[in-house]
Order: C-alpha cells, then sequence, then structure tokens
C-alpha cells in the first residue's frame, strides 16, 4: 500500500544501495583530506621515521647487529646488566623460589609439596597478623580507659574537686607505663631476634620443662605358695520368700548337702544317673571289642 511505510530492513537496502549524499564535515574542510589506505600509509610514513632517525646519527638493533636489550655504548650495556642482576638478587633474597611440578608428577601431588614447604611461612604470617591485631586491641583499650580517666579529671578539676596537678601526674605515669611498655617491646624483639640467629629449635628443647612421671607401683607376685585353706563363713539359712513360702536354701555353708528335691526328682536322678553309666560301660566294651579285632 503506497501509504504505509516500508520495513526498516527495505529502507537501510534502500539507503545502503543509493548511498549517503551528505555535505563534508568542517574538519575535513579545514585538513588535508587523504584516502590512502592505512597499511600503506604505515609504509610510507615508516620509511620517512627511519630516514629521519639515521639522518639525526642514532643506531639501532638492526645497524649493530645486537639484541634491542643492548645498548651501543658497551660500557653502557655492561652498567645496566650489572644493574638489572642486582635488583634481581635484591629482589629475591629472603625469599624462597616455589619449585616447578617435576616430570610425572601429579598435581595433586605438586599441590602438597608445596603446601608442606609454605605451612611454616604461612602459620608464622598468621600467628603475627593475630598478634598484631591482639596489641592494637590492647592498645585501644588503653587508649580508651585514659581517655574516660582524663575526662574524668578535667571534669573535676573544672568543679574544683581535685586540683590540676592530679591531672598532670596522671598523664606523666601513663607516659611513663608507654614507655616502660616500648623498652620491654623493643628488648622482646632483640631476644627474639638472637634467638633465631643463635638456633630456635635448641633453645626451646633446653627451655621445656622435665615431666616428671608418678613412680609405679612394684609388680605383685603371681606364683604365690598358699599357706592355708580359704576360711568361707557358715552361710545360715535364708527367710522364707514371700511368694512361693518354701525355704530357700544357700549354695554354700554347713546345710549345703541338703538338697531340697521331692521323691519324684530324685527318682529321676537316679534313672537319669544309671542311663549314663550304662552307656559309658557300653561304649566301652565296644572299644575294647575294636582292639580285640585289630589285634
Amino acid at each position: 500500500m503506497p501509504h504505509k511505510r516500508a520495513k526498516r530492513s527495505v529502507r537501510e537496502a534502500e539507503t545502503a544501495k543509493k548511498g549517503s549524499n551528505l555535505p563534508p564535515s568542517t574538519k575535513a574542510l579545514t585538513s588535508a583530506y587523504d584516502d590512502t589506505p592505512k597499511s600503506a600509509s604505515r609504509i610510507i610514513s615508516g620509511w620517512k621515521f627511519q630516514s629521519e632517525f639515521r639522518s639525526s646519527g642514532k643506531t639501532n638493533s638492526e645497524d649493530t647487529g645486537q639484541p634491542k636489550s643492548a645498548s651501543s655504548d658497551p660500557s653502557a650495556s655492561s652498567s645496566s646488566n650489572t644493574k638489572s642482576n642486582n635488583v634481581d638478587k635484591g629482589k629475591g633474597k629472603g625469599k624462597e623460589e616455589i619449585p616447578k611440578i617435576l616430570p610425572n608428577e601429579t598435581l595433586g601431588e605438586y599441590n602438597r609439596r608445596i603446601e608442606t614447604l609454605l605451612r611454616g611461612g604461612v602459620s608464622k604470617a598468621i600467628k603475627d597478623a593475630a598478634s598484631i591485631k591482639a596489641a592494637e586491641a590492647a592498645q585501644a583499650n588503653r587508649d580508651k580507659k585514659v581517655r574516660k580517666r582524663k575526662a574524668k579529671l578535667e571534669k573535676l578539676i573544672k568543679d574544683g574537686k581535685v586540683p590540676k596537678e592530679a591531672l598532670e601526674k596522671y598523664l606523666k605515669e601513663v607516659r611513663e607505663k608507654e614507655l616502660t611498655r616500648e623498652k620491654g617491646k623493643r628488648k622482646r624483639d632483640v631476644e627474639d631476634d638472637e634467638e633465631e640467629g643463635e638456633g630456635e629449635g635448641e633453645e626451646k628443647e633446653k627451655k621445656r620443662p622435665i615431666k616428671e612421671f608418678r613412680e609405679m607401683e612394684r609388680p605383685r607376685r603371681l606364683n604365690d605358695i598358699v599357706q592355708a585353706p580359704p576360711q568361707l563363713p557358715h552361710l545360715r539359712k535364708s527367710g522364707q520368700s514371700k511368694g512361693t513360702g518354701k525355704e530357700v536354701y544357700s549354695a554354700i555353708g554347713r546345710d549345703s548337702g541338703k538338697i531340697p528335691l521331692n521323691a519324684g526328682q530324685k527318682r529321676i536322678l537316679e534313672e537319669e544317673r544309671e542311663r549314663v553309666v550304662r552307656m559309658y560301660r557300653e561304649m566301652k566294651a565296644r572299644k575294647e571289642e575294636d582292639k580285640g579285632k585289630k589285634v
């Protein structure tokens, strides 16, 4: 439909086909317009810059045949090399170089080896950070107490209850304590440095207290000789039980031979005893017969 606007893609295609007929900008009019491609302009400009560089009397690595890091002056190059070596040595001083992974070594083994190597330094850094943090917290707490005490004294001085000398005396005591604390800290640092120089491990071994254990008891004899038979107390007959009303006999004692069995139980025991004896005799007779046959 003629009154409808065409789609954007159609409009952009027509614009690209027709081209733009915009007027030139003021920058293009004032400056020299050059439609040379950038690659060609770089080549031309490079030749121009090289000719200017050589006309000034300077030389580069292409002229001398030396690498770019080396200077045209040999003395300057040697001095620069020595300086760089000294800088490298200074950078690496006091630091352990982390070893590289070995051939046929897995990544896990390499990581464990590096962790073992760096564990001491990391632990020391953590302890130092914790001690510094604790010292800062203690110092902040002391400063807070000093400020509170100072404000209280100033208020009392203002009210006329305390003379001014009390505040000066308190501040003097605080300064003396700070100086004493600083001296003690420096002394500890010096002692720590000396211990590290002389061998901290040996000093710790010497200072470690010796733990004293309690003496062990003498071992008892296992093969003691019995001098007399054991004495067993005479256990009397127990009282009647509440549930059954029958007498309960003790297993050991004067009346231990009396077994509380009725006639039926005694008869069953006698029959069982006779049966066991008969079986034993029959088994023994069979063994004798087998032995006689073999002979």
